[in-house]
């Protein structure tokens, strides 16, 4: 089993909507929002007092985009099992290696999601 992987991530935190789908850091002196727009509607918007939550929230999207191009990178030839599985378990490893509550949140995110949308192979997650 490969223990090195190549992950990059060309990731932009923006702090004003550009109503693209791309989401955006706002404070309005006491609570941060993480905030999805598009074409002036707001899609989703997550909301915190917490700085730390904001940077959990900006370290789980860099790393989701990380892992997905790790994924996508390190896929042997020919795999025809359930590709969620390797990314899930680089997207719990990756913010892990910051702050191991981190590693945590993301691997009961993905094993809530596994129970509702489960794999149609036996792989289990690794970490």
């Amino acid at each position: 089993m490969r223990t090195e992987w190549t992950a990059t991530a060309d990731c932009t935190f923006r702090s004003v909507p550009h109503h693209d789908g791309s989401r955006h850091c706002e404070f309005d002196g006491q609570t941060y929002s993480l905030t999805t727009s598009e074409r002036g509607k707001v899609f989703d918007r997550d909301e915190t007092a917490d700085p730390n939550e904001l940077l959990f929230w900006l370290v789980r999207e860099l790393t989701r985009e990380m892992a997905s191009d790790s994924e996508l990178t390190n896929r042997p030839a020919g795999f025809t099992g359930d590709t969620r599985i390797a990314m899930f378990d680089r997207h719990v490893e990756l913010p892990g290696r910051a702050d191991d509550t981190w590693a945590v949140r993301q691997r009961q995110y993905y094993k809530q999601t596994l129970s509702t949308h489960p794999s149609d192979c036996e792989q289990p997650l690794r970490v």
